[in-house]
């Protein structure tokens, strides 16, 4: 029996579009609305005396040829955080930037609906230095997820027609933490996949179902029996009949339980490989996880592998039992994942932080010279694309890489393209 397979990286000539805005700002932020072309955005330098700031938005088409150019007056001091495409519109989530005046921040909905090619704006207030954990939309409503001091988590459910707002607190009586938010279109719900912290000190996946009106439809908990892989970035494929499908990375945690504060960003690199998970009539189906170390195609890659002498923890005793993992850690980013030819495609960027060492001369008390020497943060290289396919029944069926050149940012975001081959 042969199995052909055809896995490539393009790369395409550029279409030069010179765009004016701030120089300490990201110049412009580019979201496509399918056949429609594109909305290119950006802060201008107007700021109105009542306090806001014009935002240009313009139209182009798949040449990057202008059809027009508006702007939308926002309140001034907020960044772009998400977007989401719904049908014929697309919609658009800022918030603050910096501290508040008042005891909360603030967000904004901007919409546009390439049928009237028109703008509609909605406002409003959430709990003072809350973090936005995922952005999406079901018809008419908005949702907003939030992780807030003290380790709790909130959904808010925000009319875009009105913008009456509805919260939904999540585990009042535990420690969580959103990881990710997504819908179920064919169901028209809202998919929120929580760390959930139970008995003080274990550390659970709990999936949980909602309407767009905050109801709780159902709630499903992950069985993990490695407790030292910590699941990460999940991505959904819901089907009909119960059936779910999720997707994402896992970082390998040693030497003690996995906690809250794992998810917070460090210089640590601790991700070391994929993990698919099904769940059928609502019962978990199956949990498989692929370290990065068995892949066959990612030589370029395992530069950065190492061997770690663990300590892990006996789910069944509570006792550290030593234990020699050879493993790959990497600093992956903004996973995505898609179906094709009946397997799910998977894939993760690679980077590294880089950092450059200087030296000055400085001078003592009495004026004598000594050089001193530090590390400065130059930025994040990227360096390559993981992808990797799954069959129906989480099966791994192959995997590949492809070198990223040239691209060093100081912000961490995607830079490659995932689409299926073929027309």
């Amino acid at each position: 029996m042969c199995i052909s397979l055809h896995v490539s990286s393009q790369e395409v000539k550029s279409v030069r579009l010179e765009i004016p805005a701030d120089a300490d700002a990201d110049s412009y932020h580019l979201e496509p609305i399918g056949q429609h072309g594109a909305l290119i955005f950006y802060a201008s330098g107007e700021v109105s005396k009542e306090g806001e700031r014009n935002w240009y938005f313009g139209l182009f088409d798949d040449l990057l040829n202008q059809q027009w150019l508006k702007f939308v007056a926002i309140n001034d001091h907020v960044e772009f955080v998400h977007s989401r495409v719904n049908g014929k519109r697309i919609h658009l989530l800022f918030r603050n930037t910096g501290k508040s005046k008042k005891d909360f921040d603030f967000y904004e909905i901007v919409t546009y609906d390439s049928k009237t090619q028109a703008f509609t704006l909605i406002s409003g207030t959430i709990p003072e230095k809350a973090k936005i954990a995922g952005f999406d939309v079901i018809d008419n409503t908005a949702c907003i997820a939030l992780n807030l001091h003290k380790n709790a988590s909130d959904l808010v459910m925000v009319s875009l027609i009105d913008g009456e707002v509805v919260p939904v607190h999540l585990f009042e009586d535990a420690p969580s933490s959103i990881i990710q938010l997504a819908i179920d279109k064919e169901e028209d719900q809202f998919i929120v996949s929580t760390k959930v912290v139970s008995n003080g000190r274990y550390l659970n996946d709990v999936l949980r179902f909602y309407t767009p009106k905050g109801i709780l439809l159902k709630e499903l908990t992950v069985e993990n029996p490695e407790s030292m892989k910590m699941l990460r970035d999940f991505i959904f494929f819901p089907k009909k009949g119960g059936e779910l499908v999720v997707l994402g990375t896992y970082d390998l945690i040693t030497g003690r339980m996995a906690s809250l504060k794992d998810l917070e960003a460090t210089e640590e690199a601790k991700s070391a490989g994929y993990f698919f998970l099904k769940f059928k009539d609502d019962k978990q189906a199956s949990l498989h996880f692929y370290d990065f170390m068995t892949f066959t195609n990612i030589q370029g890659t395992m530069q950065a592998r190492e061997i770690v002498n663990a300590r892990v923890v006996n789910d069944s005793t509570g006792e550290k039992e030593k234990l020699k993992v050879l493993t790959a850690y990497f600093h992956l980013t903004q996973p995505v994942a898609m179906m094709s030819g009946g397997e799910y495609i998977l894939s993760t960027e690679v980077y590294k932080p880089q950092y450059q060492i200087e030296t000055r001369m400085e001078y003592d008390y009495y004026g004598r010279p000594y050089p001193r020497t530090y590390s400065v943060f130059t930025g994040y290289q990227y360096y390559d694309v993981l992808v990797a396919s799954f069959s129906e029944e989480g099966k791994l069926i192959w995997d590949n890489e492809f070198v990223i050149n040239n691209v060093l940012t100081y912000k961490l975001r995607r830079h490659s393209i995932l689409v299926p081959d073929g027309p």
